[in-house]
């Protein structure tokens, strides 16, 4: 695989190559992607990640319930046997979230044949928070514990249970069936208080905003498309949120742009603040709280996007922004001067497997997808 990152004709750079050789079988699938860092010679943006600024919270905090058993995919208990006995749990954190407070509300059974010193350790990435005492005379228990939220970063933790269970103080048996204790994973359930974050400015974060880690049993996107004759884009578009999205399902909500647009009002920009909205007309998704892929031509999206975000499509294009009513909601558009550049722009996004920069938005030079045989 080649990869050629040209910069616009404006900037005086060098081209920068990355030879990378990975064999398919019998066939390699040659992939040159031609793009054009940012092009608009009114403006050269940052890096994104000095766009974000701080990462504060966008709306008030609100609290969530998550079972033990929907993050292991299952209400079956989690079995903790013989004398040292352990088990774990994935904990996913998205990175759309920061967490306030976490707190786990555990329920859980131990054998009437354990001796006073057997007892349950709780640990987040290896780190005990408490340890729980398992006694004979009182075999179903249930205990809050506080998780540290400051621990509680984007990416993936461990909850850990280690039962150390005893059933004389001689020489025993290690595997004796008696040495058993269960945590319910249907009743205990983290209790979280949560707030949503601004999206990240980054294509090279996309993974981070359609992100498998969201504790959804489906991810609500809207399609908004300035003409039906961009279905084949729209369909490469939705593909690469689905393949980002690993096993979430997706509930999609196609839209007109023009229906869209109809209920939405004129933006104008804040001159006290001296701040521009990225939208002249805020488009308005039919589902709640969904992020928004919005397909058009640069002329289509004239009366929808501002005047910087659209002097930005000088060629295919693709780009992140925010909605001005609610910043932690995403909004990809994919544009061109015609349907074919559209058309590119879309196939790109769906490439999961190519790294995009970590920039706001691209120019798509030329995108070639050929095979050859050797």
């Amino acid at each position: 695989m080649t990869i050629l990152l040209t910069p616009p004709m404006f900037h005086n750079q060098k081209i920068v190559s990355a030879p990378c050789a990975i064999p398919f079988h019998a066939h390699i699938v040659l992939l040159v992607l031609l793009l054009c860092a940012i092009a608009l010679p009114a403006r050269a943006l940052p890096p994104a990640s000095e766009l974000e600024g701080v990462d504060t919270p966008t709306v008030d905090t609100f609290e969530m319930q998550i079972s033990l058993g929907r993050l292991q995919a299952s209400t079956r208990p989690i079995d903790l046997r013989g004398a040292d006995a352990r088990g774990a749990i994935s904990l996913p954190i998205p990175a759309r979230l920061r967490i306030h407070e976490a707190e786990l509300d555990l329920f859980y059974t131990n054998s009437i044949a354990l001796l006073p010193r057997s007892q349950l350790a709780i640990s987040l990435d290896e780190r005990i928070l408490a340890q729980l005492p398992l006694r004979a005379n009182q075999p179903d228990n249930n205990a809050r514990l506080r998780l540290p939220a400051d621990s509680l970063k984007s990416g993936y933790h461990t909850l850990g249970f280690r039962a150390a269970q005893h059933y004389t103080d001689q020489c025993e048996d290690g595997g004796a069936p008696e040495l058993l204790s269960q945590i319910d994973a249907e009743y205990s359930r983290l209790n979280l208080r949560v707030s949503r974050l601004p999206v990240p400015l980054s294509l090279g974060r996309l993974k981070d905003i359609f992100d498998s880690r969201l504790w959804l049993e489906r991810f609500p996107l809207s399609v908004i498309s300035a003409s039906p004759d961009l279905l084949q884009a729209e369909n490469y578009a939705v593909q690469g949120v689905a393949l980002r999205l690993d096993f979430i399902p997706l509930a999609v909500d196609r839209q007109p742009l023009s229906q869209a647009l109809s209920n939405s009002l004129a933006q104008v920009p804040d001159k006290a603040q001296d701040i521009e909205r990225v939208f002249k007309r805020e488009p308005i998704s039919t589902l709640e709280q969904s992020d928004i892929l919005l397909i058009g031509t640069r002329e289509q999206l004239a009366d929808t996007l501002g005047e910087r975000a659209l002097a930005s499509i000088q060629g295919s294009y693709l780009g992140i922004y925010r909605l001005d009513s609610d910043p932690s909601r995403a909004v990809v558009v994919l544009s061109g001067l015609d349907q074919a550049e559209v058309e590119q722009a879309a196939r790109l996004f769906a490439l999961t497997g190519f790294a995009l920069p970590d920039r706001q938005d691209v120019q798509i030079g030329a995108l070639q997808l050929s095979l050859i045989h050797i």
